[in-house]
């Protein structure tokens, strides 16, 4: 971390080591072309799904016909392959990424197909203008129609429903309680509940995925030990379960819907 009272758990950046961890992503090395054979259909079917929500199923069939339009030209043919390498490597990366969420990585991909939409819209809006000026009009509605039909989808400044849930989480949990998420979804949630908001700071949150961090793991079992900590030996060994049974806190769980459960309680 570049502060000492700033705790990162993805590395401690006030070394070349931990700096070069973090912005290498090695954790999620794991990922990257980690999705199984298997699964690859239905994430290619997602992917395609994405993509006609974004452009609209027609607007991906003129975006398609821009692009085969542009390799067409002598001086768009480089322009072409180019954005087309991009882009294929964009969503390889995404589609292959062993995440549920993994899709998001698509974002610098849509600009790509934007610029081939944008080159069938002129395709069309030539071939229009051709045969009647006024009809050239029409496509200037177009953004404004999007606008109006996806306005009330893309504008979540008022869905409070991720803080809420990690509110209501934190407000009932034990006290002391040690709280284990592997979903980003809640575990983002949480983090910002407790450390942004200040919610419930006797809680301790657990994200097994870092726990062979050392800098992480050793920053929560000075946390989890209190006052009396834990014998330097141990600091290697303990799984944070044991960690948690130790220090007398509860353990609690989150399954995939977000609900929890007291797994365990021990007195040190």
């Amino acid at each position: 971390w570049a502060r000492r009272d700033t705790f990162s758990p993805w590395g401690d950046v006030s070394t070349l080591a931990g700096w070069w961890t973090l912005v290498s992503g090695r954790l999620y090395h794991g990922y990257l072309f980690g999705l199984p054979l298997a699964a690859w259909p239905g994430r290619v079917w997602a992917w395609m799904g994405l993509l006609a929500r974004q452009f609209t199923p027609l607007g991906a069939l003129v975006a398609g016909w821009g692009a085969l339009k542009m390799g067409c030209d002598k001086t768009g043919a480089g322009y072409l392959l180019a954005t087309g390498l991009a882009f294929g490597a964009f969503n390889l990366y995404a589609i292959g990424y062993n995440t549920a969420d993994s899709l998001v990585y698509l974002a610098p991909a849509l600009p790509i197909a934007a610029l081939w939409l944008g080159r069938g819209l002129a395709e069309i809006v030539d071939w229009l203008g051709r045969r009647r000026d006024g009809l050239r009009g029409m496509f200037l509605l177009l953004p404004l129609l999007q606008a109006l039909l996806s306005w009330g989808r893309m504008d979540v400044h008022r869905d409070d429903t991720a803080l809420a849930w990690a509110e209501r989480t934190l407000r009932e949990v034990p006290p002391r309680s040690v709280v284990f998420t592997d979903q980003d979804r809640y575990t983002f949630a949480l983090w910002y509940a407790r450390d942004v908001l200040g919610r419930r700071p006797d809680v301790v949150l657990v994200t097994s995925g870092f726990w062979p961090q050392a800098v992480y793991r050793e920053e929560l079992l000075r946390v989890m030990g209190g006052a009396t900590g834990f014998p330097a030996d141990d600091l290697h060994d303990l799984s944070p379960e044991e960690a948690a049974q130790r220090a007398g806190r509860p353990i609690i769980r989150l399954d995939d819907d977000g609900i929890w459960n007291v797994e365990a309680r021990q007195s040190r």
